[in-house]
């Protein structure tokens, strides 16, 4: 059962995206619960955006507004903050010539919104290639940050060893030492290897202007395809990445026959047909046609399935994820062909192996033992 403020939610989130005049039918239930409005605008990351949204469509509601504010302020800081580390680290990286595009973050929220801050971000997003990752660690280090000891397992003697690390792992996180700001480096998007964009090339990049300093960013095909990627990655958590996609649509021109192009290139079209759906269902925007196949209609069946379900969990105060096994499983549903699912399992296994193993659970041996051996039996039939 929808409640009446998951339904506010929904309408001016709706309103603010599409542009729509305010509607009067539309107003402040008695039963709304403003605490559960400021939960939903928190955990979908949608706070300053929805803040802005209630100024324009309902601005006699100053009393929520005024509750928010706080809120609002202290989160653009925090983007300011993350704002001028980006800019201190691309400096760098511009100075030691290495190629790179930033994910996400301020550069996208300039593309979208222009000046204003409207979406909320909690790290930096680097996308480098593969062999200018000891480099850029160094470059990292020097800067002031560290390896982030919760959220990689990797030491730093590992990590400069270049083992097993770049082709099982993506990426690995650093904070800094003071300000602890979260910086993710990535060298890849995707455990599933034939998913990544490969080599960051001139054509698959291009820039966009934050105080004067030029950034470099994803092309807009390819930035689309990422932002699908990401967000059916993650079961499409957060209404955050819905957002960003409907406004992305509706102000960024795109080559659609370039963009399904590159997308069957990288496996990419499931999340493409999952973005259509939900941006017609809940924006009512329409994207061309996107051809596909019956097993794919299937698939993202019942993935949008389980995705509608996290959103649910989020109109609660009690937030609930979802179990790192199911999350697995519906990630597999994202590629259609069976050797990625085979190495994309074993690739999530081997970098929890260290972790598992010290649990003494048979069943997550069991696990590991079993998807490697089908890992090394799919790489044999691959060279016959």
């Amino acid at each position: 059962m929808v409640s009446v403020t998951e339904h506010f939610f929904k309408q001016l989130i709706r309103q603010q995206v599409t542009d729509s005049a305010r509607n009067t039918s539309l107003r402040l239930p008695e039963s709304f619960d403003q605490k559960l409005f400021f939960t939903l605008l928190k955990e979908h990351r949608l706070l300053l955006f929805g803040v802005q949204a209630l100024k324009k469509h309902y601005p006699d509601q100053q009393q929520v507004i005024e509750f928010l504010t706080p809120f609002v302020i202290q989160q653009s800081r925090q983007q300011l903050l993350l704002g001028h580390a980006l800019l201190s680290l691309t400096k760098r990286m511009h100075l030691s010539n290495i190629p790179y595009v930033i994910l996400k973050g301020a550069p996208l929220n300039r593309q979208l919104y222009g000046n204003k801050i409207l979406r909320m971000s909690h790290d930096i997003d680097i996308l480098i290639n593969v062999l200018d990752l000891a480099c850029t660690h160094r470059l990292l280090i020097e800067a002031g940050y560290e390896l982030d000891a919760q959220l990689s397992k990797t030491s730093p003697e590992e990590f400069m060893g270049f083992t097993k690390l770049v082709t099982i792992m993506k990426d690995v996180s650093y904070r800094h030492r003071q300000h602890r700001t979260l910086v993710e480096l990535h060298w890849n998007i995707s455990q599933m290897a034939d998913c990544n964009f490969g080599v960051i090339t001139d054509h698959m990049r291009t820039t966009v202007t934050l105080c004067d300093k030029d950034v470099s960013i994803l092309s807009s095909e390819y930035n689309f395809i990422y932002l699908c990627f990401h967000a059916s990655k993650h079961q499409w958590e957060r209404w955050q990445w819905l957002v960003d996609l409907a406004v992305f649509y509706r102000q960024i021109p795109l080559d659609w026959e370039q963009l399904i192009s590159i997308a069957k290139r990288h496996y990419c079209l499931r999340p493409l047909l999952e973005a259509k759906q939900l941006l017609q269902c809940y924006f009512f925007l329409d994207l061309p046609c996107i051809p596909c196949a019956r097993q794919d209609t299937w698939a993202i069946y019942w993935r949008l399935r389980f995705a509608k379900k996290l959103w649910k969990s989020k109109t609660t105060l009690s937030i609930t994820r979802c179990h790192p096994y199911y999350e697995v499983f519906y990630q597999l549903l994202l590629v259609p062909r069976y050797r990625q699912k085979v190495t994309f399992l074993w690739h999530v296994f081997w970098q929890g192996e260290r972790a598992l193993m010290q649990q003494v659970t048979g069943r997550h041996r069991a696990m590991i033992l079993i998807t490697g051996i089908f890992h090394k039996c799919t790489r044999l039939f691959s060279r016959q």
